[in-house]
C-alpha cells in the first residue's frame, strides 16, 4: 500500500519510485551513521540556472514533498485500522512487558513472518519437553511454550515487522539484539500515537470547549444495557436494579417496583427501535434470545474458553493451551502457599477402577 522512495542513486525511473501523485525524482540513503537521508534529483533552481540535487533530512523531507507526507498519512491510518480492541471498539496497544519477555525466547536473527517464529519456537520448547525427562519438567516446558505464544502477541508483532523491514530495507540482516531493541521501541511510540488518536477522537465526538461531556452517552448505555435485561433476559424491574446497582427511589417501596429502571427501561427501547425499527428489533431480540440459550447450554469450560477467544482474538487450541497453563499457575499458587484445593463436584463423585488407573 505504501509507496517509497527506492534506496540508492539511480537517475533512470526506478521500478520502486512514487508514482503519480508521488515524486518520482526523490531517493533513499542509507548514511554511513545509520541516519536516512533523502536525495531530491530535480531540485531548487540555483542561481547559476541549474536544477540542485537536494539532500534533505527525513524531517524536511516529509514538510516539503508529497509523497512523504502521503506517506505519513498512510501509515497513521494502517496503525489506527489494525490496533483496535473488540470490547470497546476503541484503539488497542501492544504490551511492551510481554513482548519483551518472549522475544527473548526467540534465539536466531527475526528473519521469518511473527506467525512462523511463533510456531518453530513453541516447537522448540515443546521438543525439549519430550527428552527423557519427568513429568513435571515435561509439563513445565508445555506451560513455558503456551505462555511464550500468548506473550508474542502475534497480530501485532507481525505488523512492527512489516512497518520496520518497509523502512529499513536492512532489517533482517541486523544483530538479534538491535531488532528486538528497534521492534520494543517502535512498539512503545505506536501505543503513544493510538493513545493521542484515542484521545483526539473522543474529544471531536464527545467534547465540549470546558472538556468531555460522556455522561449522556454513559446514560443512555445503561439504558440500553436495563431495556436488554427486560426484553431478552426476562428480569423484573427490581432485579434489573440490583444487578445494575440502581438504587431504590424512595416512592417504589410502596408500590413494589423500581420507578427509575422502568423510565431507563423505556428509554433504552426507544433507542433500540429508532436503531433497529419495530420489526428488526423483534427480530434482533429473538436471536439474542436465542444466543443466550446457546450459551448457557455450554459448561463451564466451554464458556470460558469462548470469552477467551472473542476477548483475545485466540484460536480456541490456544485458548485451551492458556486455560490450563493458568490451572496450573492457580495450583502451584495455592500449594505454594499450602491451601487445599477447593472440592469440585467432580472430586466429590465416587472413583471407578478405570478412573484411578
Amino acid at each position: 500500500m505504501l509507496h517509497r522512495a527506492p534506496e540508492g542513486n539511480t537517475i533512470a525511473p526506478h521500478p520502486e519510485a512514487d508514482a503519480g501523485p508521488y515524486d518520482p525524482d526523490l531517493r533513499r540513503f542509507t548514511l554511513e551513521n545509520g541516519q536516512t537521508a533523502y536525495v531530491h534529483l530535480n531540485g531548487w533552481r540555483s542561481q547559476h540556472g541549474y536544477k540542485e540535487i537536494a539532500v534533505l533530512t527525513t524531517q524536511q523531507a516529509e514538510e516539503t514533498l508529497v509523497g512523504s507526507r502521503a506517506q505519513r498519512g498512510i501509515i497513521a491510518a494502517v496503525t489506527a485500522m489494525h490496533f483496535r480492541t473488540t470490547e470497546i471498539g476503541l484503539f488497542g496497544s501492544i504490551d511492551v512487558r510481554r513482548l519483551r519477555r518472549a522475544l527473548a525466547q526467540i534465539d536466531e536473527p527475526i528473519t521469518k513472518s511473527a506467525e512462523e517464529h511463533s510456531r518453530e519456537t513453541a516447537q522448540k520448547l515443546q521438543n525439549v519437553a519430550e527428552g527423557g525427562q519427568g513429568y513435571e519438567q515435561r509439563r513445565e516446558r508445555f506451560e513455558r511454550a503456551a505462555e511464550f505464544k500468548h506473550d508474542l502477541q502475534v497480530p501485532s508483532l507481525e505488523y512492527v515487522l512489516a512497518l520496520l523491514r518497509y523502512s529499513r530495507r536492512g532489517f533482517d540482516t541486523l544483530p538479534h539484539r538491535d531488532q528486538v531493541e528497534l521492534i520494543l521501541g517502535t512498539c512503545e511510540h505506536l501505543n503513544e500515537f493510538l493513545t493521542s488518536l484515542r484521545k483526539l477522537v473522543t474529544f471531536v465526538e464527545y467534547g465540549s470547549p470546558e472538556g468531555l461531556s460522556t455522561k449522556p452517552v454513559r446514560d443512555r448505555n445503561q439504558d440500553v444495557k436495563a431495556a436488554l435485561l427486560r426484553e431478552v433476559e426476562g428480569l423484573s424491574y427490581k432485579e434489573i436494579g440490583e444487578e445494575l446497582r440502581i438504587p431504590l427511589p424512595p416512592t417504589s417501596e410502596i408500590k413494589g417496583s423500581h420507578d427509575t429502571v422502568r423510565k431507563s427501561v423505556k428509554r433504552g427501547l426507544d433507542l433500540l427501535r429508532q436503531l433497529f425499527g419495530q420489526d428488526g428489533w423483534r427480530e434482533r431480540r429473538e436471536s439474542m434470545k436465542a444466543e443466550a440459550e446457546r450459551y448457557k447450554a455450554l459448561s463451564e469450560e466451554e464458556q470460558i474458553v469462548e470469552r477467551m477467544m472473542e476477548g483475545m482474538r485466540l484460536s480456541k487450541e490456544e485458548a485451551l493451551e492458556l486455560l490450563e497453563y493458568r490451572r496450573r499457575q492457580y495450583a502451584k499458587h495455592l500449594q505454594d502457599n499450602q491451601i487445599d484445593m477447593p472440592k469440585t463436584i467432580e472430586q466429590d463423585q465416587p472413583r471407578t477402577a478405570e478412573e484411578d488407573r
